[in-house]
Parts: structure tokens; C-alpha cells; sequence
């Protein structure tokens, strides 16, 4: 679990990689703000939010595991 979730923070980072890529592209071809350019910021944000949710639960878990260990 702890290894896919691994490969999962990775895929997230190339997605943040790819989707700022998208972002600068498209605003060089339009040159405005417009929706169309911020959709792949706005669904790389929100998917950042998922995994640090994900993150965090993982941590709190493990925490939840050790003291288990040790009692």
C-alpha cells in the first residue's frame, strides 16, 4: 500500500509538471485569461488537495500503527 501510494505522490508531481506545461502553452497561444487555460490548473490543485488528504491519513495511520506495536 505504502509503495502505491508512493508511485501515486509521483504521478500527482509529472501531473502538476504536465498540467503547469499546458498552462504556460496555452496562455502563449491565446495570450488572455480565459477558463479554458486555467481547467488544467484548477484539476491538478484539486487532485494535490486528494493526495495531501491521502498523505496526511497515511501518516495517522502509521502513528496509530507504532503506538499499536508498542503497547
Amino acid at each position: 500500500m505504502k509503495r502505491f501510494l508512493f508511485y501515486l505522490e509521483i504521478l500527482w508531481i509529472a501531473a502538476i509538471v504536465a498540467s503547469v506545461t499546458v498552462f504556460a502553452w496555452n496562455f502563449y497561444e491565446q495570450g488572455s485569461f480565459n477558463v479554458s487555460v486555467y481547467m488544467p490548473l484548477i484539476t491538478g490543485g484539486l487532485s494535490g488537495i486528494v493526495l495531501w488528504n491521502i498523505r496526511r491519513q497515511r501518516k495517522f495511520y502509521d502513528t496509530l500503527a507504532s503506538k499499536k506495536k508498542t503497547s
